[in-house]
């Protein structure tokens, strides 16, 4: 008898240690980023059946409040991109439900950080696309210029024909083609990669059926009634970002004396930061502050997440014929003559990327991109550097102000240029570049030319209000 209790007692300790095993184990699945990841999107999921009221609005929340806990469980950033893409779209539904000028912001941040941060990631162009979407109610041109970077950024991405035909669309309601149309109404994409590769349940679940975001009240744009958004920032100009060109193993020109680009432009980059931080009241940004390697889309991306006002690419010039000397100032166009394809060739180099492949893209991007306020700043730039450099250096031709499509320039939201201070392959101007008093002047013509540029910007925008 008493064997037989013994026998039973054990077996129901070990039937207990068995369901506290089992337990334990469930929680631990409970708190995995996988099982929060999926409840964060089941969240998601079921809010988009929901009538636009206050029940989507908690429901969004609570799969953003499940994103946050993946992000703090995920130690080795396996679903890092996936909750960034699902925060936006989680922003983007409950903007789209409460007009709410916060959310709308989280989803255009949270979707830029994917194409950012992670631009191999196969929801980056998922994420380019519905940052359109997003623009659509509020900027048409800023949409159509999002759209256009999908065929841009990602040519392959499954996101592409579909961006292609929102941007055809808003291009014919930019260029008032008449005829009626309804109001914008745009699909964002569900794509969620699986969890698990094994796990078929997983994937067929991340595909739900397509549902349609209406973007209300999207307003049609006038480009010759409307100042642009940079013409009204410009009033409250903030931001500057300053982008040294090359960097890293990529040296840029070589001069004579085995001078690099990379290098000067970055000390040029630093003096002119020093110089408008004293000058104006802006915050001044570098995409580079060190010798580090950087990709010409991350520069512009770099400017774009700091909502800069103005962009500045600096560079120092090289030709074979050690002669050529000279300043120039470039704004982004098609070029218009054989040396400015030629320069605009030699610093989309590291891009490996051909013009001819984009030129149909960038004549569309020319409609409705801040180009008139880029050739200006280009003008006020390149005038103050010739006025200014020739008085105190002597013997520097004006080049002018060019045009040519420079891949670092193609994704600036803002008003940008790209400055050639002169010829590193020319002996005398290799020389001129070295030295630090150049480097200071050239700085401080750079600043005085944006800050020309800045008081003309006001005067128009007066004049555009009255």
């Amino acid at each position: 008898m008493k064997r037989h209790s013994f026998r039973t007692g054990f077996h129901i300790r070990l039937f207990c240690c068995c369901i506290l095993v089992l337990c334990a184990a469930g929680a631990a699945r409970a708190d995995s980023p996988e099982h929060l990841y999926n409840e964060a999107l089941k969240n998601y999921k079921a809010s988009l059946s929901m009538p636009p009221d206050s029940k989507r609005v908690e429901t969004l929340s609570r799969s953003i409040q499940n994103l946050h806990q993946v992000l703090r469980a995920d130690t080795r950033g396996e679903f890092t991109d996936r909750c960034y893409y699902l925060f936006g779209q989680c922003y983007h539904l409950r903007y789209d439900t409460t007009q709410n000028a916060g959310d709308f912001q989280a989803a255009l941040e949270n979707y830029k950080t994917v194409v950012r941060v992670f631009p191999r990631s196969p929801l980056a162009d998922d994420a380019q696309y519905l940052t359109g979407v997003l623009m659509m109610h509020r900027d048409p041109a800023q949409a159509y210029l999002e759209f256009a970077k999908v065929s841009l950024y990602f040519p392959k991405g499954d996101m592409q024909p579909k961006a292609a035909r929102m941007a055809t669309d808003l291009q014919a309601r930019l260029g008032h083609k008449t005829r009626k149309e309804k109001p914008a109404v745009a699909q964002p994409s569900e794509k969620h990669p699986p969890v698990s590769k094994s796990s078929a349940s997983v994937k067929s679940a991340a595909k739900p059926s397509k549902t349609v975001l209406k973007q209300e009240g999207a307003r049609e744009a006038d480009p010759a009634r409307s100042p642009s958004l940079a013409r009204q920032l410009a009033l409250d100009v903030k931001r500057i970002v300053l982008d040294p060109g090359h960097g890293g193993k990529d040296k840029g020109a070589i001069g004579p004396n085995n001078v690099y680009e990379k290098d000067i432009a970055l000390a040029i980059a630093k003096e002119l930061k020093k110089i408008l931080e004293t000058r104006t009241d802006c915050e001044v940004f570098l995409t580079r502050t060190r010798d580090r390697s950087m990709s010409l889309e991350e520069r512009t991306a770099f400017a774009n997440a700091r909502k800069a006002d103005l962009f500045v690419s600096i560079h120092a010039n090289a030709h074979e014929d050690r002669s050529r000397c000279g300043i120039e100032t470039y704004f982004l166009d098609l070029s218009r003559d054989n040396e400015s394809a030629r320069v605009a060739a030699r610093e989309n180099a590291p891009a490996g990327r051909k013009i001819s492949d984009l030129e149909a893209i960038i004549k569309d991007l020319m409609q409705n991109t801040k180009q008139n306020e880029s050739s200006l700043l280009a003008h006020e730039v390149q005038s103050s550097m010739v006025k200014n450099l020739q008085a105190r250096h002597g013997g520097l031709r004006d080049l002018g102000v060019k045009r040519a499509p420079f891949l670092v320039l193609l994704g600036a939201e803002m008003p940008s240029i790209l400055i050639e201070t002169a010829f590193i392959s020319n002996e005398r101007e290799e020389l001129l570049l070295k030295d630090r008093n150049f480097q200071k002047n050239a700085a401080g013509a750079i600043a005085s030319g944006i800050e020309s540029y800045m008081k003309k910007m006001k005067t128009f925008a007066r004049v555009g209000d009255q």
